[in-house]
């Protein structure tokens, strides 16, 4: 994990201290002692500390120094972090999911407007700092069409309601 690093935040640059580093680290290795390899609950709750000592966006040095100290592949930890939305990524540091339920689909409007928008695919990263995902119904169907952001629901989205939403971050 390199020290002292500009790490830019949705609130700016954050630097992570000597200490911070440190602490980190401890949890790091306390995590693995306890069994985060093993254990997914341990392993997301470690995760999730890091992400906060990292001031609310998990860096990927930090991925990689977790993935060593715990033995894990990162592509692994990549898989976790994607079934996690509220624990954000430097490369990803927001979320925005597309209910693909049959109210909301529509033809698959919204969807396919994000894959033009923003050129990129479910499951993926757009250049606008989301990563895109769908989803089976989000069980607001008079309300629809629905997106979440962040892990909020939009209600009566439209592509133009979307692309704001996009580009003010949430």
């Amino acid at each position: 994990m390199r020290t002292n690093e500009n790490r830019r935040t949705g609130k700016g640059i954050f630097v992570m201290n000597e200490q911070q580093r440190q602490a980190l680290a401890q949890e790091i290795e306390a995590a693995a002692r306890r069994g985060a390899a093993r254990d997914q609950v341990e392993l997301v709750s470690l995760l999730r500390t890091a992400q906060a000592a990292c001031g609310g966006v998990l860096y990927r040095d930090v991925v990689l120094e977790i993935a060593q100290a715990l033995g894990l592949k990162v592509t692994f930890l990549e898989a976790v972090l994607k079934r996690y939305p509220s624990i954000r990524t430097d490369q990803a540091p927001h979320v925005l999911t597309v209910c693909q339920g049959p109210n909301c689909a529509r033809g698959g409007q919204l969807a396919d407007f994000v894959r033009r928008t923003y050129q990129v695919e479910p499951g993926g990263v757009a250049g606008a700092g989301f990563r895109f995902q769908v989803s089976g119904c989000m069980k607001h169907c008079g309300s629809g069409p629905n997106v979440k952001w962040d892990g909020q629901v939009y209600h009566e989205m439209t592509p133009e309601a979307l692309r704001r939403l996009v580009e003010q971050g949430g």
